[in-house]
């Protein structure tokens, strides 16, 4: 009779313990509770001293000397490391190159496993080495007309902000700091990939913006509670933020699907335009459905770019 709950409790009991043990050999670290692992830690820290960079180098301090630090938040462990000379080291070692492959970094590609930041192995490769090539063809890394666009878009932004302090009655405006510059730096890039150039007060870009930049500032990529608790995009998809996150996404993808067919319906095989252009030549000449430069790559890659933006723009506000 009484067999049955004692085993239930015992297994139970058994879970709970094996759940909370760390790995041989792992770093030292806070101490893991069962499900949520070190996360009241990691909170606690973060709270106080205001972002995940500075929560997890004291805790490199507490427990690993300053150096490193080993955490476990939900599914997620991880080796946090602190030390220049450590990640020196780490950056040297093949066996350390992969991407992580959590719900946030799977379904930013739509379940698929491609684009250039996330990715690993021959496929990065071959993507970054394409990007790059043609990336600079159009003027990436070339000092002159890197300048070029980037002192066009700084005149822009000069006008635009010109523009709205005579358009005061007392030759004065209050212009908000944290979005005024993200048209302008995308510019510098877009120029690049397609071709064109939007104004500092384009609506639709503005918005776009700022849909980016409050989804990167509430969640980053390392604290974003559906990725560490992936039973969460079921139960609670609301509060982990996994339909902000889907949506957002959702409206960049319609951004570049639009703007990829705008390109093809005026595409010249002899004029290649901009990056948008040599992608869709590329995989006219690679009809493989396999073939890494299809519209399911290429969507990935654009997003990446754009994202790499966004994280420039908010900079250290994202830990």
């Amino acid at each position: 009779m009484w067999l049955a709950p004692l085993l239930f409790i015992f297994v139970i009991g058994l879970i709970i313990v094996l759940d909370a043990k760390k790995p041989r050999n792992f770093p030292p670290g806070p101490a893991w509770w069962p499900i949520v692992g070190s996360l009241p830690e990691v909170s606690r820290w973060r709270k106080k001293l205001g972002t995940l960079t500075m929560a997890a180098t004291f805790l490199a301090k507490q427990h690993g000397k300053g150096k490193l630090v080993g955490l476990r938040v939900g599914n997620d462990v991880q080796v946090v490391l602190a030390s220049a000379e450590l990640v020196k080291e780490m950056a040297t070692k093949p066996e350390l190159d992969g991407r992580p492959r959590g719900p946030f970094y799977r379904h930013r590609t739509w379940g698929l496993r491609r684009g250039v930041m996330l990715t690993d192995d021959e496929f990065w490769r071959d993507q970054r080495r394409f990007l790059t090539r043609h990336l600079r063809d159009f003027g990436l890394g070339k000092a002159s007309q890197m300048e070029t666009i980037i002192m066009r878009e700084v005149q822009a932004l000069t006008d635009y902000f010109k523009t709205a302090i005579s358009n005061t009655a007392d030759g004065k405006a209050l212009i908000p700091l944290h979005n005024a510059f993200g048209v302008s730096v995308l510019n510098t890039i877009w120029a690049m990939l397609a071709g064109k150039r939007y104004d500092p007060d384009d609506a639709e870009l503005c918005t776009l913006q700022k849909i980016l930049s409050d989804m990167f500032a509430s969640m980053d990529m390392t604290g974003c509670l559906f990725n560490h608790f992936p039973i969460l995009r079921y139960v609670l998809p609301e509060a982990s933020g996994y339909n902000y996150y889907m949506t957002c996404h959702q409206k960049l993808l319609q951004f570049l699907q639009a703007e990829l067919l705008r390109h093809k319906t005026t595409y010249m095989e002899d004029s290649p335009r901009d990056f948008m252009d040599v992608f869709i030549a590329e995989s006219n000449t690679r009809k493989d459905e396999d073939s890494n430069y299809t519209g399911n790559n290429f969507f990935p890659c654009q997003i990446e770019l754009r994202l790499k933006k966004v994280y420039f723009l908010l900079g250290t506000n994202l830990l």
